[in-house]
């Protein structure tokens, strides 16, 4: 019996079981993608604490991610000064940090079955669990070996919460704190690397784990204690008493009949989904899936095609070829400007939509990864560079803003929107894979490329992918700004099953 079949089962009469059954109330208790959405206009401060608390765990879970990234620098930094309990050769050095980036694959891999079977709540457990034997294996290492299973277990962390994080926020959240919360878990992840970065000089190998240590004891605190199953897995498996409770709970200070109605839409939607889609090979086939699909692939599984994971890689070496003053410096810059432009995005995204701000962050993305196409493509050919050093440090910290601003929250943000309850079973994890093996790729070859054919190449590369992205968004990707998960997937199958003549203009942003 398939994953989407199993739910099925103890389903009444026109409750969906059978595709077709009961579509007349399905509608009925469906909101008109038109209206604004449901138990949304009485939101107060009791709800917004309500679904911070829901979603605390998860966040502390996401600032020990961010320490764990910026092990990579300053760990291996300590190792290689002989600082540590052993001092690896630049082999060993050379997979302990690119062995993070293949854990990704691995945590989201063997996550799904959490995922699908047992809930989103213990999937991220799951992910807590993978930072835990991280730091262990890390705290007692004696050789290259522990490392590199400390490191793909941490990028196993990693990979949890990068594919199911934003799908539970979405899942527990409103359309108003739905992007708020992702944006808010988007800009610890940078704030732990910046963390990490700040505590290294003042501690030792032992002392630089202390801390992410205790904040993963706090995060495993809030997830017995405050993380609740969401709506949407609980409706999935029948158990609508349960999924009541829980979303009274995330919406304290809602009208409770406004609260049912909402849980009456979205079991209608979960129940067509599951019919629509009886199998694996289904997940894709019902109205509009396809699309949002592709859309979350093309965003969240290819920010290594960007230029996004080079850059916070080899920030510092980027400088140094690049002959930059002061190349510590504006590594430290560069970063802390990501986390200010994540800080912007939180009031941008609500008021430009996902479509704007996406489209217009990749093309300035373009723009910064151009100059830095010309810069190294000058230096290649011999042309005198030195009168424009400033080149670099402006065009990457205008890059890492417009990424931070929208390119990587808003990436976030449409994954946990745009994707079935099915298709989440599948494309989230894929999405991880191909993040994981292009950022594997690109770690290994990007310096051996700029070193053997110039920085310019890839530089190019991102140039060009950042403007595929730019007009992507422009015309392929939807608005969801201020839908429901409900409605997001009612727009989507209406506009497949409209006839190509009668689909809105692609600019439309109702």
């Amino acid at each position: 019996m398939s994953a989407a079949e199993e739910p099925a089962k103890g389903r009444g009469p026109g409750q969906g079981a059978e595709p077709g059954a009961g579509d007349a109330s399905l509608e009925a208790a469906r909101p008109p993608p038109a209206q604004p959405p449901l138990a949304v206009s009485t939101a107060g401060w009791k709800s917004v604490l309500c679904q911070s608390q829901a979603a605390a765990g998860l966040m502390f879970q996401t600032l020990v991610q961010g320490m764990a990234q910026g092990w990579s620098s300053a760990g291996v930094d300590k190792l290689t000064h002989g600082h540590g309990p052993f001092t690896p050769s630049s082999t060993e050095v050379s997979f302990i940090v690119s062995l993070f980036e293949l854990g990704l694959l691995v945590g989201s891999v063997v996550s799904l079955p959490v995922f699908v079977h047992l809930g989103r709540r213990h999937t991220l457990r799951v992910g807590a669990l993978f930072f835990l034997v991280n730091l262990l294996l890390t705290y007692f290492a004696t050789s290259a070996g522990y490392l590199y299973a400390a490191r793909l277990l941490s990028g196993a962390g990693m990979g949890v919460n990068f594919t199911y994080s934003s799908i539970y926020l979405g899942e527990v959240a409103t359309p108003l704190m739905r992007g708020v919360l992702i944006l808010v878990m988007t800009i610890l992840a940078p704030s732990g690397q910046l963390l990490s970065f700040l505590l290294a000089p003042h501690l030792d190998y032992w002392q630089l784990l202390a801390t992410p240590t205790a904040l993963l004891a706090v995060c495993v605190l809030l997830h017995f204690l405050w993380t609740p199953e969401t709506p949407y897995f609980l409706m999935m498996h029948g158990r609508y008493d349960e999924a009541r409770k829980v979303l009274l709970r995330v919406r304290r200070g809602h009208e409770p009949a406004l609260v049912l109605q909402e849980m009456a839409s979205i079991r209608g939607s979960v129940e067509r989904q599951l019919s629509e889609a009886q199998s694996w090979r289904q997940t894709l086939s019902p109205p509009g899936v396809k699309r949002a699909a592709l859309i979350v692939m093309v965003l969240s599984g290819s920010p290594a095609l960007f230029g996004v994971t080079t850059v916070l890689s080899f920030t510092k070496h980027i400088f140094d070829e690049a002959k930059t003053p002061h190349a510590w410096l504006s590594s430290d810059l560069v970063i802390g400007v990501k986390i200010v432009m994540i800080f912007a995005a939180m009031f941008l995204v609500e008021r430009l939509g996902r479509r704007v701000q996406l489209s217009a962050t990749a093309f300035i993305n373009f723009v910064a990864m151009l100059a830095m196409t010309a810069y190294f493509l000058c230096s290649r050919l011999g042309v005198d560079v030195l009168p424009a050093q400033w080149v670099p440090l402006a065009a990457l910290i205008v890059f890492m803003a417009a990424t931070g601003a929208g390119v990587i929250p808003v990436s976030h943000i449409l994954q946990g929107e745009l994707l079935s309850q099915p298709a989440k079973m599948l494309v989230a994890p894929a999405a991880a894979v191909v993040l994981s093996l292009s950022s594997f790729g690109i770690q290994v070859f990007f310096k051996m490329v700029g070193d053997s054919a110039g920085y310019y190449i890839p530089f190019g590369v991102y140039a060009c992918t950042n403007l595929f992205i730019a007009l992507f968004a422009l015309f392929v990707v939807p608005e969801t700004r201020g839908r429901t998960l409900v409605q997001v997937q009612d727009e989507l199958r209406a506009r497949a099953l409209r006839p190509s003549s009668s689909r809105r203009n692609l600019f439309d942003t109702d």
